[in-house]
């Protein structure tokens, strides 16, 4: 291919040009390029049919060369489609034809594919191996679409080994060629693809964006092939969700379903599941489940939003159950990173303090290897829910107050309003009313502002006991009088002399109290009481 490329209707005009005439008249040559042309009008199956005989020809002809590329070209497309075990043959085949014309560049292109097939089986220490051969046989041929792809391998590879400074720097210095326009177009899609991936995966999120707003400009460019476009809109979704700008990521999911129809449906199945996170903040329930179990036919589990609409709905057993099983299966750093914090602030919630600990602690040791801020702010915020639920509250409120406003200034408020909704709670418990009010103002003019249905919902129907309307009270008759007692300044004595009852009945009715309402102290019962306008005047 050349940059010509990437002019308007060029795919299509070679297209034209050579599918008219008969295969057989076509030569090696004409046939890649006539396979690059169904590849770039999103006809891959018709692409590999047409690669397959290029390759014949390629091996007829004795060009072991390009019948190695061809190969290869053949594994990543059948792999693009789903069909790993006839892409697994590909690779062998390539590999075949490597060992005999022996060292060239299309040794480095094998290299590279091992790194991949590495990197997808775990084995991080072979991934970096021959990502560090292909880079050197890169150099060697001195073929910049090889070099900026074994470039980004290296990186992912020393990202896979945890030196995440190593692997990032790699990462940048490879889209340098591509903004540079250094690179065919096939292999400016491939690199955008994987270095924005890999951003997301470490919750890179300022050099996520910077990428993806590069990889939207490139792609606005094409005239032809939609495959590009739809991958890369669905890093666009995903950081549109976690910024906010809720209208933009549905609508771009919807878009990406429509562009990816014709290749792997996994990827079609990560779009519908961003439409049903969609649909779960905003609290449309139905239209959440239908599009997590249209997202699990086509491959993806769904989780961990399908657990937290599970316990949105009151079933946080199911919750708990959905994140246990899906975890095992989730590797990508982010996404691990956020159901481990879906599970901690579940377990909390459930009373499952052993569970939340374990799920807090591999947290933290995920956050400690991303080079961005975000995810060591999500777990300051849910060590915060851990510590007000085990008995350290005032240290609690410290650290989610501290991670609801690091995460704010981040670009992510909804994570910020749920931890100052958390805030307010654990303050509530403590006595100070102004703290409770100040967190949960910010929680809902944030949730407003996003249209979080539910999450609004739990700000007025508190507390503990159960849904409650605003005003409407968890309190029995006899309880309330204690409490406007309490309120008064009134001793339990003065209480049990007013009342005519027992010190030991008074006590009683203030243990009922302090559970119905979820607090912990005489004060923290007076100030939400006034809050929620529980008490006569």
């Amino acid at each position: 291919m050349s940059h010509e490329a990437a002019s308007p209707g060029y795919w299509s005009t070679v297209r034209v040009s050579l599918d008219d005439r008969p295969r057989s008249e076509l030569s090696a040559t004409e046939l890649d390029r006539l396979a690059d042309a169904f590849f770039w009008l999103d006809e891959p199956w018709t692409s590999s049919d047409v690669r397959r005989e290029a390759y014949r020809r390629h091996v007829a002809g004795g060009d072991h060369d390009l019948a190695a590329v061809a190969a290869w070209r053949l594994f990543y497309e059948y792999h693009l489609v789903g069909e790993a075990a006839v892409a697994s043959g590909w690779i062998e085949r390539c590999a075949q034809h490597v060992e005999t014309a022996g060292s060239g560049p299309a040794a480095g292109w094998i290299e590279i594919a091992r790194t991949d097939l590495a990197l997808a089986g775990g084995d991080v220490d072979a991934a970096l191996g021959h990502a560090r051969l292909a880079r050197d046989l890169a150099r060697r041929a001195g073929e910049p679409d090889l070099l900026a792809m074994a470039t980004q391998a290296l990186g992912r590879a020393e990202i896979a080994c945890r030196r995440y400074d190593d692997g990032v720097r790699l990462l940048d210095e490879t889209m340098v060629s591509v903004i540079n326009e250094e690179l065919d177009p096939h292999f400016t899609g491939w690199v955008f693809c994987n270095v924005i991936s890999a951003c997301m995966g470490l919750a890179d999120l300022r050099r996520a964006a910077e990428w993806s707003d590069a990889a939207l400009r490139w792609c606005g460019s094409l005239r032809e092939g939609r495959l590009y476009p739809g991958l890369c809109g669905l890093y666009v979704v995903e950081l549109a969700l976690l910024r906010g700008d809720w209208d933009r990521a549905d609508a771009g999911a919807r878009e990406a379903c429509e562009h990816l129809h014709a290749y792997d449906p996994r990827y079609a199945g990560e779009a519908f599941y961003l439409i049903g996170e969609v649909a779960r903040l905003r609290g449309q329930h139905d239209a959440a489940v239908a599009a997590y179990d249209r997202a699990n036919d086509l491959g993806h589990p769904g989780q961990p939003g399908r657990a937290l609409l599970a316990s949105a709905l009151g079933r946080r057993d199911e919750a708990l159950a959905g994140l246990r099983s899906a975890l095992p299966d989730v590797a990508a750093t982010f996404p691990r990173a956020q159901a481990l914090a879906a599970l901690v602030e579940l377990a909390v919630a459930e009373g499952s303090v052993d569970e939340a600990v374990r799920a807090q602690g591999e947290l933290e040791a995920v956050a400690a290897g991303s080079p961005g801020e975000v995810l060591s702010r999500l777990a300051e915020g849910t060590a915060g829910l851990l510590l007000a639920a085990s008995g350290e509250p005032e240290t609690g409120l410290a650290r989610l107050r501290r991670a609801a406003a690091d995460l704010r200034s981040l670009g992510l408020p909804y994570e910020a309003a749920c931890f100052s909704r958390a805030a307010g709670r654990v303050a509530r418990t403590l006595g100070d009313g102004e703290t409770a009010r100040l967190e949960t103002r910010a929680a809902e003019r944030a949730f407003h502002q996003l249209g979080a249905v539910d999450d609004l919902r739990t700000l007025i129907d508190r507390p503990i006991a159960g849904p409650t309307a605003a005003g409407e009270s968890p309190l029995s008759d006899r309880e309330l009088e204690v409490l406007e007692l309490v309120a008064a300044g009134a001793t339990n004595r003065e209480i049990a002399e007013r009342l005519h009852l027992s010190r030991h009945t008074v006590s009683r009715h203030l243990s009922n109290i302090f559970t119905k309402l979820g607090v912990h102290s005489r004060a923290a019962a007076t100030s939400l009481a006034h809050e929620r306008g529980l008490l006569r005047p």
